[in-house]
């Protein structure tokens, strides 16, 4: 949903010798206004980008960047202009843009609406910040949806995919397009990256709260809202990855390929041969939402470029595999959807002489066994999910279904 960009220049950006100086002026002007706001602009290096069409916030190593599209600025006032920094800066203190999501490119497009319908509800309009004429862009707001105010990025998350699975049910187009446009697109950023923003974020916040005066015109209610989203979370993904990092052992094996690195020629060398072979299951019970199944996929493929991945997916009993996964899947079609039966995987990586297994399942289900030469087990738990009662063994990792964010045990 691009924005609509045939619309002529504001008449304030004629007012300006250079694009330099009109940052200069809608900086200032945010001091007295939006100081809160303002703090977070002037830690923003400004990098025009024609590529970017509207704004956007980008990270490169700790230093953050608010790329714009000069043509996009020069259509908007000032008043409006102030509206979409505002914008940027909410998607930052609100860590939009540093939650892993689908690599599905509609459940990406769906989280970037999600994000746009939670923040752009909560800025104020005065004759300060006013909303984008329509002609230039028409921002995502909940009731063009029908969809409640006030509720969380994950919340319209969940609102919008049970509206396009409920479209898709009746066999029509979605209802979901068309309703308004992204400000920007909400570009994730690596790994590392997103740690770095989000602890300058958390930083900045924390220093801010300290003083009433700092906020300026934020309302008390959204005030909570922010503060509360500091809260220093674990992404379940990287727990697994982290973990999953130590799993990897090699042996040293013979080859005539290399020279021995103390005698030389003719005596053989050594390679190292990974050995680690890990089993992913993925509980296909009913109990298992479709979107779990997909963010799980997700880190899967990031797993095995690493590690060999076998993939096998059960309920009662194995439904498919196992297979390798191959590089980059995104999709894939899961049948089952009945009951739960763990012992049939254990016994298939006992089988299978795998040195890991890694389960997604909310663990409701009967007793079953350690398996017999895995090294290390690692249950994923849906939201408060536990392994079934007598199973002490294994490592924990509670993925919560909203927003992505869990505990490790």
């Amino acid at each position: 949903m691009p924005p609509n960009i045939e619309a002529p220049e504001s008449k304030d950006s004629g007012r300006y010798v250079s694009v330099d100086e009109r940052w200069e002026y809608l900086i200032v002007s945010m001091i007295l206004g939006d100081p809160f706001i303002h703090e977070f602009i002037i830690m923003m290096s400004k990098i025009a980008n024609e590529s970017v069409q509207t704004m956007g916030v980008r990270v490169a190593g700790a230093a953050v960047h608010l790329a714009y599209s000069c043509k996009f600025l020069n259509q908007l006032t000032d008043s409006e202009a102030r509206w979409v920094l505002v914008h940027e800066v909410l998607h930052l203190v609100f860590h939009h843009c540093t939650v892993r999501v689908s690599v599905d490119p509609r459940m990406h497009e769906l989280d970037n609406i999600a994000a746009d319908l939670a923040i752009n509800q909560l800025i104020p309009e005065t004759g300060h910040i006013m909303r984008p004429r329509p002609e230039i862009i028409v921002p995502c707001f909940p009731e063009a949806y029908g969809f409640p105010k006030l509720l969380s990025k994950e919340q319209y998350y969940q609102l919008l995919w049970e509206k396009e699975q409920e479209d898709k049910k009746n066999g029509g187009g979605s209802s979901i397009d068309g309703k308004g446009q992204l400000v920007d697109n909400h570009e994730e950023w690596s790994d590392a990256e997103a740690e770095i923003i989000d602890e300058i974020i958390r930083n900045k916040v924390e220093h801010l709260s300290k003083s009433d005066r700092s906020w300026g015109k934020v309302t008390g209610g959204i005030k909570e809202m922010i503060i509360a989203a500091q809260k220093s979370q674990v992404a379940w993904w990287r727990i697994l990855r982290e973990f999953l990092g130590f799993l990897v052992t090699t042996k040293k094996e013979s080859t005539m390929k290399r020279p021995n690195r103390r005698f030389g020629y003719p005596f053989p060398g050594t390679k190292r041969r990974h050995i680690d072979k890990i089993l992913c299951a993925i509980d296909s019970s009913g109990s298992i939402s479709e979107d779990s199944l997909r963010r799980f996929l997700t880190e899967i493929n990031n797993i095995q470029e690493t590690h060999p991945v076998d993939l096998v997916v059960f309920d009662d009993g194995i439904t498919i595999g196992p297979i390798p996964f191959t590089r980059k899947r995104k999709t894939f079609e899961f049948k089952g959807r009945g009951g739960t039966n763990f012992q049939p995987v254990m016994d298939l990586a006992s089988k299978g002489k795998y040195k890991s297994l890694v389960m997604l399942t909310d663990g409701c289900a009967g007793v079953c066994t350690y398996p017999v030469g895995v090294r290390d087990v690692i249950w994923c738990l849906v939201d408060d999910g536990e392994p079934p009662k007598g199973v002490e063994w294994g490592r924990r990792v509670h993925i919560k279904e909203k927003p992505g964010y869990s505990k490790a045990a």
